[in-house]
């Protein structure tokens, strides 16, 4: 999905399960975000490293992970999973805010805010989660301008629903469009 947004091309995907090479990204893209689930973890590094070199390559000023369910590294060895994205030119979001362009970003990886964030975190342009809205508890108090997810394959019909009357979710997921079933 891409939208444009302060003048920034941001294109947004989860849910290439190893078929990321498929995936056709728009030129001209300023953010590339992936929501998760880009491989199906054996917990092989090589898997890791075909998705991070494809995804670091491709042409953006800023490039953003959040871990989807299928991303088993970071639940059974997550200092692993972070050694993966060291020393890239990738923003590993585990429970992170990134800010560029003037725009935040907050990478949710867990199905749940935590207190402190949902006190703490405001003014939120884009909210990242693998997780779709009715999920993640919480989430209704953080009041993103776009939240962006995967992990459901079959929502092509739920390309936008509204947690409230500020946010605007979408499903990012390609894996229906990478099997050619969408």
């Amino acid at each position: 999905m891409l939208i444009k947004y302060k003048n920034t091309n941001i294109f947004a995907f989860s849910d290439t399960h190893t078929m990321h090479w498929d995936l056709f990204v728009p030129d001209g893209t300023d953010v590339l975000i992936c929501a998760g689930d880009a491989v199906e973890d054996e917990l092989d590094p090589d898997n890791y490293a075909d998705f991070l070199n494809w995804f670091e390559s491709l042409p953006a000023a800023k490039h953003i992970f959040v871990p989807g369910d299928s991303e088993h590294i970071f639940t059974l060895a997550p200092k692993w999973g972070e050694l993966l994205f060291r020393n890239r030119n990738i923003d590993l979001c585990l429970d992170t805010i990134i800010e560029y362009n003037d725009i935040t970003f907050y990478g949710l990886a867990s199905p749940e805010v935590s207190r402190h964030v949902a006190k703490t975190v405001n003014n939120i342009d884009f909210l990242i989660t693998h997780f779709p809205p009715s999920t993640i508890q919480g989430i209704s108090e953080l009041h993103p301008h776009y939240h962006l997810f995967g992990h459901d394959h079959h929502m092509s019909d739920y390309r936008e629903a509204h947690i409230d009357i500020v946010t605007r979710s979408y499903n990012v997921s390609k894996y229906e469009e990478l099997l050619g079933e969408e």
